[in-house]
């Protein structure tokens, strides 16, 4: 009894900490670990300051019968609000001075003739006769010969299909799920229009991972309990198995709260695996008999002491939801085994059913084959290449994918589709031109229009000739109409300097839509259109920033680090298996389902022709674990009819446990689920049908 009030007091005290203030974090994405912090810095400038951040895009066809004014409300009680596709108001604000950057004296003979003089007196007097025409007279007297749309008329703007139109909302505040769920369930109902917005993305990832963490919990339990019923003659371990999940929920939770302030819900989704994994440790810790207590020991140091290994090893990822994934599995493994050893009295009295299955023994002789033959495999056949790519770690369904391919045609259209950044050496114009020559560049950039100082120089002195004149001219004849010729003005010529590429850039960020410059502590980055998918070579410093290929090339790296981690962990449990086990017919009995496994996973890769992604290696990892479980449990203990109903049992859990995941939504839980799968089932076919020679 005190025992049980022990174990509530501290489960109870362990909950508080894990749910008190938790919060659960949605976005994936977020848990991926930038080494490269000014990558990292050049590609959130650039995605926080362009108009896609935040932003929600409808496209209505001509002709739609979509009522507009229902669509604004959905939008706007749902914490968004609607914006204009461009912002014209930016460019009123942009400064006059501004010309000279953009214009040569060529240009400006163009404009300041005569006949302008005359066209903005005509326009002026048309003015006069309109209501509240004192106003728009001194606003059109600031530049009475449109210098600066004449500027602008060079650029080439975003256009648009004529028989659409596009509309924008900006959400307002922090993301919120139920709003954009309202949102998305609304525009997924109009089968007419298209849309995009990268809110809907996190939505629909949030919304998969909700629905996976009850299924694979509530289809997981049922199945565990089945197996230990039909396997175990002790149906009161289903109560230690409950109560002890209970308390590896709570203690491994307790230990990601110590390090992280928010859960990733994923990491919520992979804790049903926990009753596989605790019913392991609950099996092989009970029934444990004095004669043989030394060997089953060995073996269950073995077992757990490569589980851990392989979970420690997760802790050096450079992914947050690994480094979770790892904590919790690690609180929960320790937890539930100071449980089970607290009632080992009562464990030490259960027995297990027996089964007699014919077993082929491996000789010596036919274990040095096999090995030589795992060899040959690996030099015969291709391994899989591995690469990640944003698509498997990002549940999308058909219609937004259909719709983000949509606008990403549009933006190839616009040159918008790989936007690139380089380090600026010396102008950003000398950059530019750089990049120019080496043909990569492609589309619109305000540096195609800029001038060197040297124009500029030029241009300005045209301008101090010039433009008083032409305002003197114009000025005699508002006279004439009686109109106070005051508000023209030649000041601001008087006071023009030419304009650096780092001030004409820094003015284009604060009118475009689009960045085009970012200052990074003592550098200065340019972002370009490329005309290239790949890194471009010769370049320093160039860094994309379109979000896929920006996270395919993040994960890639994730992955080979994973990878490497993969490696060391398998030489650290040879290293550790080595010395418990001592016979080297028994280490390479221990190691041979991980071999099984990952010729098993080889070929399916290849019939598939799937890459290795993030989260297969992931798996592997755990693989590592499980394969080398069930052989150092059944060689410890002789291969024991019991030992071996508690593999069958612990086996069939882990495929179970793991199996239910491969039937989630998300890409990330059904990969991990279908490696563990086929790494499992190996190692479980290979303890029950084969043996090695006794000692």
């Amino acid at each position: 009894m005190i025992r049980a009030i022990i174990v509530i007091i501290l489960t109870t005290a362990l909950t508080f900490v894990a749910t008190n203030g938790m919060k659960l974090e949605e976005d994936i994405i977020s848990s991926l670990v930038e080494s490269d912090k000014t990558r990292k810095a050049v590609f959130d400038n650039y995605q926080k300051s362009s108009f896609f951040s935040s932003r929600v895009y409808v496209e209505i066809p001509s002709g739609s019968k979509i009522d507009i004014n229902l669509l604004d409300k959905i939008f706007t009680d749902n914490r968004y609000k609607r914006v204009p596709f461009i912002d014209h108001q930016k460019f009123n604000k942009i400064p006059l001075n501004v010309i000279t950057s953009l214009t040569s004296k060529d240009d400006l003979e163009k404009i300041l003739t005569d006949e302008r003089v005359e066209q903005s007196f005509e326009t002026i007097k048309k003015y006069i006769n309109l209501p509240g025409s004192s106003g728009l007279v001194e606003n059109y007297l600031i530049d009475p010969f449109s210098l600066k749309r004449e500027t602008f008329s060079k650029f080439k703007g975003v256009k648009t299909n004529n028989r659409s139109n596009i509309v924008v909302f900006e959400r307002v505040g922090a993301l919120h799920f139920e709003s954009v769920g309202k949102v998305y369930d609304y525009l997924m109902d109009q089968k007419e229009i298209t849309f995009l917005g990268s809110d809907f993305f996190a939505y629909e990832n949030y919304r998969s991972v909700r629905d996976d963490i009850p299924f694979c919990l509530w289809i997981s339990i049922p199945l565990n309990l089945l197996i230990f019923g039909l396997l175990c003659r002790n149906y009161y371990l289903i109560l230690f198995l409950i109560v002890g999940t209970f308390v590896s929920y709570a203690s491994g939770l307790s230990v990601v709260r110590i390090f992280y302030p928010s859960f990733y819900a994923i990491v919520l989704a992979f804790t049903s695996t926990f009753v596989g994994f605790n019913n392991e440790y609950l099996i092989h810790l009970s029934g444990i008999g004095k004669k043989d207590r030394l060997k089953s020991l060995v073996g269950l140091g073995s077992a757990i002491g490569t589980t851990l290994i392989g979970f420690i090893i997760l802790l050096f990822g450079k992914s947050i939801i690994l480094k979770q994934i790892a904590l919790v599995s690690i609180g929960g493994m320790v937890g539930f085994i100071i449980f089970l050893l607290i009632y080992q009295d009562h464990l030490s009295k259960v027995q297990y059913r027996t089964f007699n299955i014919q077993k082929f023994q491996i000789k010596p002789g036919v274990m040095a084959t096999f090995w030589v033959g795992v060899i040959i495999f690996f030099l015969m056949v291709p391994i899989p290449s591995m690469k990640t790519n944003i698509k498997d770690f990002q549940f999308n369904s058909s219609t937004l994918q259909k719709n983000a391919d949509i606008f990403s045609k549009k933006l190839e259209a616009m040159s918008l589709g790989h936007i690139y950044s380089v380090k600026i050496e010396n102008e950003p114009l000398m950059t530019f031109e750089m990049l120019k020559k080496e043909k990569l560049t492609k589309g619109f950039h305000p540096l195609k229009f800029y001038k060197t100082i040297e124009t500029q120089k030029k241009t300005i002195k045209y301008l101090n000739k010039e433009y008083p004149e032409m305002l003197e001219k114009l000025s005699k004849k508002l006279v004439k109409i009686g109109i106070n010729p005051d508000y023209l003005s030649s000041k601001w010529v008087n006071e023009l300097k030419p304009m650096t590429g780092f001030d004409y850039l820094s003015l284009c960020n604060e009118v475009s839509t689009l960045p085009w410059f970012f200052k990074h502590g003592q550098d200065s980055y340019l972002y370009y259109p490329s005309n290239n998918m790949i890194e471009n070579q010769g370049i320093d410093k160039g860094y994309p920033v379109n979000p896929k290929f920006y996270y395919d090339t993040l994960l890639t790296s994730i992955q080979n680090n994973i990878f490497n981690l993969f490696m060391i962990g398998l030489v650290i449990m040879m290293l550790y298996i080595i010395p418990l086990q001592r016979k080297i017919m028994k280490i390479a009995y221990i190691f041979a389902p991980l071999a099984v496994s990952l010729m098993i996973l080889t070929l399916y890769f290849n019939y598939i022709g799937q890459n290795i992604n993030f989260i297969h290696i992931v798996g592997l990892s755990l693989v590592i674990a499980v394969a080398l479980d069930y052989p150092a449990l059944a060689v410890s203990s002789n291969f024991g009819k019991s030992e071996q109903s508690k593999i069958l049992l612990t086996g069939l859990s882990t495929i179970f446990s793991f199996g239910v995941l491969v039937l989630a939504q998300h890409p990330v839980l059904k990969h991990l689920g279908l490696v563990v799968v086929i790494g499992a089932t190996s190692s479980l076919i290979t303890c029950l049908f084969t043996n090695i020679p006794q000692e």
